[in-house]
């Protein structure tokens, strides 16, 4: 089979970006695209969804003051829960009739496993 060459402009920066994601996996930039053109033809189309992963400015905000110095921070991960059960707790029992299904106790969590069908409102 014989080869053809592709050629695409992209700016130095997402080149970087991108050889040193390939490089953390072990292959080169032409071994991902060859990956990705054989993963689109397979799948007749983008073989992904496109998203981008980067933070939202919400989350940038909370990253910032957290750097800052700021924000909330917990001893241990039961105080983490603790807290995290009380506010839950507390946006439940306000939206009781937004979310007829749920347990009324957080602690209620802990006991039963993941069941999908037990959170379906009906």
């Amino acid at each position: 089979m014989s080869n053809v060459t592709i050629r695409a402009r992209i700016s130095p920066e997402l080149k970087r970006e991108a050889e040193a994601v390939f490089e953390v996996i072990g292959m080169t930039t032409a071994g991902a695209i060859r990956v990705f053109l054989k993963q689109a033809g397979n799948s007749g189309g983008l073989p992904f969804p496109p998203v981008a992963r980067k933070p939202n400015a919400e989350t940038l905000a909370a990253m910032m003051e957290l750097e800052d110095g700021g924000g909330q921070t917990f001893q241990t991960t039961d105080e983490l829960f603790a807290d995290l059960n009380a506010f839950v707790e507390t946006r439940m029992n306000a939206d009781k009739r937004k979310y007829p299904c749920f347990p009324r106790s957080s602690a209620s969590y802990a006991r039963r496993p993941f069941n999908p069908y037990f959170y379906r409102r009906k």
